[in-house]
């Protein structure tokens, strides 16, 4: 089976980032400071050991019986393709950070496809307007 990325296509997102409102970013800096390095370790504790949580998600799929099929085979050829396409870290080797200039990318491609739509994005709008790196922990990244 071939596939391609999304950003194979063009559009650079970043799929599956943590988001908050930007109005509640100082009330929530103390969780966030301690959560977002946990999500990091998770995911590079998870690509070096799956057997255990790829076990669980097959029992729940087995339990929950909704006609999703999902397999030991299926389960270790997406950790394959985590590992070599879809997990990375940053050019810091830092697995989680944004670049800013592949989010003003994004910011290019959307915005008149928005404003075609008359939902303008706020005008003059710059990466750090919408990503931080702030509570990335630089010392967690894929290793290997």
């Amino acid at each position: 089976m071939k596939y391609a990325l999304v950003s194979q296509a063009g559009y650079p997102f970043y799929p599956q980032a943590l988001s908050i409102r930007t109005a509640d970013k100082e009330k929530l800096a103390p969780c966030l400071k301690k959560l977002v390095p946990i999500v990091q370790r998770a995911q590079v504790d998870f690509l070096a050991n799956p057997e255990k949580t790829n076990a669980f998600v097959l029992d729940l799929v087995k339990q929950y019986n909704t006609g999703w099929v999902y397999s030991p085979g299926l389960a270790a050829y997406a950790i394959d393709k985590m590992r070599s396409d879809f997990v990375t870290n940053g050019p810091d080797q830092t697995l989680g950070n944004f670049d800013t200039a592949r989010v003003q990318r994004m910011i290019d491609i959307v915005t008149p496809i928005f404003t075609a739509q008359r939902q303008p994005p706020k005008e003059g709008l710059k990466p750090e307007d919408i990503a931080t790196n702030e509570f990335v922990d630089t010392s967690i990244g894929v290793r290997g």
